[in-house]
């Protein structure tokens, strides 16, 4: 939807007051180039765009309430060709027609439109008792024909869409209304994804698109999850066929609703759906062979291949054949992401499915190794809580080392537990860090249990230190000296710490200002 307000009958006289033919003409030929870029709003009357001039690029600024405080970066400044152009695009993302601006048809233009819209309001306001198409035509009469100028609207459209065609079910009965707000979930989905392509060439598209699609993706998954839990399913079965059937076919088209490059977002919803209809026999089984023929065609390594290799091993993993999707998966080339598999493994742990849980975690250790990246501490959590159930300690301890360094707060708190301080202190030395780069509660308990275990690491953060040449190293190093000596003598050993301090002092007597520090702190005279 519009950011301002623009009187198109007003502009259909006023436009070639300001533009002369020739400017117009060159003003409708950079728009038919596609020259004008970024077009957005600002306010209640400001539009912002760049044009591509013939060496540079060219900002406009049209105030459509004041168009005299309309700017244009270029040489000629004012009523310009650029200025022209942006006025196309825009008359294009507001749904009116260009050419009718140019030539002063607007009026004309508008009455075709006032036919064809009273045309389509023969569509009623959605019944219970209609057939999803009937509803589905309404949303798109509702929402199909939106223009954005900016990808902020996005939102704002497609929130007050859920809003609206929501509200048209508050009275009808619980079941048929689930099937009806599984639906318009579903519609804004695809609005978005229709909405979002509009803006695909534009820069806004590409510095905001994530943002404001993701938002919206996420709310629509939050209110088809909450529909969807709420649908008593067998019975939907029973008694709206149709509405089953139909809510399938929305979902199966869900990949070609949208930009490729949110495919995973709508795959989500996808899982959403079948996760509750697969029980439907009929429906699952004609969702195998739609999907089995999209694999045969799908290009290698595509998205729709992907999509449709990961529909199947959904539907395979839901009915608890988990080798056939781990032979699907690596048979067909499409790359284990553990993003697509770590929900449904977190539903196992709900479950108390253990076994299970071991057995997909085994499956994913390879992938983790390799990427895991954010996803790695909820990877390690899962196999914590599967390890305390299945007592599958040295297994867990395992991999703990096989994925360090990534691996390291989890592995540290599990040493700390099970009061291993020696080998959380090889882990430290291991990895080469420093006391103030521990957690600072770890190096507490540490000290109460076993002060000897943190010698070492106070000994290798000193050496480290005192290599580094700077008087700031060199007082962080005194200051670890001071540590280990209290260490040592905790440990009744004061006589060891002081044969160190000597032989250290020795070693580095040409180090005059870490002699120094040495002096400063008091370790020596």
């Amino acid at each position: 939807m519009l950011d301002v307000e623009i009187d198109w009958p007003l502009w259909n006289r006023r436009f070639r007051s300001y533009f002369d033919s020739t400017i117009s003409s060159r003003g409708w030929k950079y728009y038919k180039e596609g020259r004008v870029r970024d077009l957005s709003t600002e306010g209640a009357s400001l539009v912002k765009a760049m044009v591509a001039g013939s060496s540079s690029w060219y900002r406009v600024t049209l105030d459509m309430q004041s168009f005299q405080r309309s700017t244009c970066s270029c040489p000629y400044g004012l009523d310009c060709k650029h200025m022209a152009a942006v006025l196309f695009e825009l008359a294009e993302q507001s749904g009116v027609e260009p050419g009718a601006l140019r030539d002063g048809t607007i009026g004309a233009a508008k009455a075709e439109k006032r036919r064809s819209a009273a045309a389509g309001a023969a569509i009623a306001r959605p019944q219970p008792s209609e057939p999803s198409e009937k509803w589905q035509a309404y949303f798109e009469q509702q929402y199909g024909q939106t223009r954005i100028l900016s990808m902020f609207s996005v939102i704002e459209v497609c929130e007050r869409a859920w809003r609206e065609l929501h509200a048209e079910a508050d009275s009808w009965p619980p079941v048929v209304r689930g099937l009806y707000d599984s639906q318009v979930a579903l519609y804004i989905v695809q609005l978005c994804g229709k909405l979002a392509g509009d803006r695909a060439n534009t820069y806004d598209y590409d510095y905001n698109a994530g943002y404001y699609v993701y938002r919206v993706l996420s709310h629509a998954q939050n209110q088809l999850e909450a529909a969807l839990n709420g649908l008593d399913v067998e019975q939907a079965q029973a008694s709206y066929p149709g509405h089953l059937k139909a809510l399938a076919a929305m979902t199966a088209g869900l990949f070609e609703n949208g930009p490729e490059r949110y495919w995973k977002s709508r795959f989500a919803c996808y899982k959403l759906v079948w996760s509750r209809f697969f029980i439907v026999t009929e429906l699952a089984d004609l969702e195998r062979e739609r999907l089995r023929a999209a694999a045969a065609a799908a290009s290698e390594s595509s998205a729709a291949q992907a999509w449709a290799v990961l529909g199947l091993a959904h539907l395979d993993m839901l009915v608890g054949e988990d080798e056939n999707v781990w032979e699907r998966i690596e048979t067909s080339g499409v790359a284990i992401e553990p993003e697509d598999w770590l929900e449904d493994l977190s539903g196992f742990a709900d479950g108390g499915d253990w076994d299970r849980l071991v057995k997909w975690l085994r499956w994913l250790l390879p992938e983790m190794r390799e990427t895991g990246g954010s996803y790695l501490d909820q990877y390690l959590d899962l196999w914590e809580e599967a390890a305390h159930h299945r007592q599958l300690d040295r297994e867990m301890n395992d991999i703990y080392v096989s994925m360090l360094p990534a691996s390291y707060s989890h592995y540290a708190v599990y040493l700390l537990d099970k009061q291993d301080y020696l080998r959380w202190a090889d882990l430290a030395l291991l990895l080469r860090l420093l006391p103030d780069q521990l957690d600072a509660k770890a190096m507490k308990q540490v000290e109460q249990a076993d002060a000897s275990a943190l010698l070492p690491i106070y000994h290798h953060a000193v050496e480290t230190l005192i290599q580094g040449k700077n008087r700031t190293d060199y007082k962080q190093a005194v200051k670890y000296l001071k540590k280990m000596q209290a260490a040592y003598k905790k440990q009744r050993k004061n006589s060891r710490f002081q044969v160190y301090l000597e032989q250290l002092n020795h070693r580095y007597a040409r180090y005059r200002a870490f002699q120094e520090e040495l002096q400063k702190g008091k370790l020596i005279q």
